[in-house]
């Protein structure tokens, strides 16, 4: 069996995001996780999935350039999927355009609003 890879890893210090593709009927979707990389007793590498007040500020970084790269991974995907369209060939629909379609979130009772720092 074919072990599935991420088509990309980033990383700030020890901490690394993995992106994933995930092919489905209306286009390619991508998804990202987070790890942070330590040692065990061993020595042997180990990943873990909590994160210290300084591996926060990582991984705040870290999201932002997974979000863009995704953000490229999906312009690249609807620039082959128009190609396709010019060859007659049938394109998946994007997903940034059934997007537009989905319902707005109903309010959480958050105010997402940054607060100014001091």
């Amino acid at each position: 069996m074919k072990k599935n890879k991420p088509i990309r890893v980033l990383w700030h210090g020890n901490v690394k995001a993995n992106i994933w593709v995930n092919p489905t009927e209306t286009g390619e979707m991508y998804s990202v996780n987070y790890a942070r990389i330590c040692t065990d007793k061993h020595g042997d590498p180990q990943e873990a999935y909590s994160f210290s007040d300084v591996e926060n500020l990582r991984l705040e970084a870290l999201a932002r350039e997974a979000n863009t790269v995704c953000n490229e991974l999906r312009r690249e995907y609807n620039a082959r999927s128009r190609a396709h369209v010019a060859s007659d060939e049938p394109a998946p629909r994007s997903r940034t355009r059934r997007s537009a379609q989905r319902p707005s979130q109903p309010d959480n009772g958050y105010d997402d609003t940054p607060t100014p720092s001091r």
